[in-house]
């Protein structure tokens, strides 16, 4: 947490290729909690799905899309 907001930023080597940070809301951060734990995409997707009870393709979407920001900075690996 930096100030009052959640971030992720790259580590070692990582951070010579991204140069910065990542925010996250209120639902991304619940995510990353998630991944640090060990869940699957689908798991993910199912966790989301019933603390939020929005509709499930948009979760989905989402859930794959903030994946992919974290693939793409090197915070994360493939799931």
């Amino acid at each position: 947490m930096v100030g009052n907001q959640n971030v992720v930023v790259a580590i070692g080597e990582e951070s010579l290729k991204f140069n910065g940070m990542l925010r996250l809301n209120q639902s991304a951060t619940y995510m990353w909690e998630l991944l640090i734990e060990g869940s699957s995409e689908e798991e993910l997707i199912r966790a989301v799905h019933d603390r939020y009870d929005a509709d499930i393709d948009m979760i989905k979407k989402d859930v794959t899309q903030f994946i992919a920001k974290l693939q793409e900075a090197k915070v994360i690996e493939d799931l």
